[in-house]
């Protein structure tokens, strides 16, 4: 908001791109492992439930990408906000809504999608957002799409890192130990291993390491 009230670009993008950063640095980690690890994660909130954790395992692995496309949306409508443009988050998401009723009438009573009909029009729904959200936000900040889309594919191919660590991991823990506890030690381990890689790729520097201490 401050650098909007300057008139400082140079101001506006750079904090633009910061939230996107900060956001995005959480969530692709966090949807990726999601993807990876739903029935593991779903045996221990429901340990005693197994049939509903067989059905319900697809639908969350689906949400799980929704997880990265909801939380950058979420910062960007901030950003919207902060530049006066109040009404367009809401406008993004009268169109969400749209089509999330749309992806549910059609894909739900499909019988070999059923309840995963609905997480898949639930992702399409906050795509759709996240995209409409981007271009807006480009509008409003001058900011690149491709800079936002370059962050977010690097990020992407480091959480798969993260994610397939703390798969690897579970899976070989899992062989040797009867414990609820690997699966915190795996995503442990995926996570060191999210620092290294975003690391290596450069998108943790100590310039961004102080946007998400700070």
């Amino acid at each position: 908001a401050e650098g909007f009230a300057e008139g400082d670009t140079a101001k506006i993008k750079r904090s633009a791109m910061n939230v996107i950063f900060t956001s995005a640095f959480i969530a692709v980690p966090s949807g990726i492992g999601i993807t990876l690890l739903a029935p593991q994660i779903l045996e221990l909130l429901f340990p005693t439930r197994h049939i509903e954790n067989e059905i319900c395992a697809v639908p969350l692995r689906v949400l799980g990408i929704g997880v990265i496309f909801l939380s950058v949306s979420s910062v960007l409508f901030s950003v919207l906000q902060a530049a006066g443009k109040g009404a367009v988050p809401v406008r993004i998401m009268l169109i969400g809504v749209a089509v999330k009723l749309a992806g549910n009438l059609l894909l739900v009573r499909i019988p070999l999608l059923n309840v995963t009909g609905a997480a898949i029009s639930t992702v399409v729904c906050y795509g759709i957002i996240f995209i409409l959200a981007v271009y807006e936000a480009h509008r409003c900040t001058g900011i690149k799409i491709s800079d936002v889309l370059i962050l977010i594919f690097k990020m992407v191919f480091c959480g798969f890192i993260c994610g397939g660590t703390a798969l690897l991991c579970y899976s070989i823990l899992a062989k040797t130990v009867d414990s609820a506890l690997i699966l915190f030690a795996a995503i442990a381990f995926g996570g060191v291993f999210y620092i290294i890689s975003t690391h290596l790729s450069g998108i943790l520097t100590k310039t961004t390491l102080k946007l998400l201490i700070c």
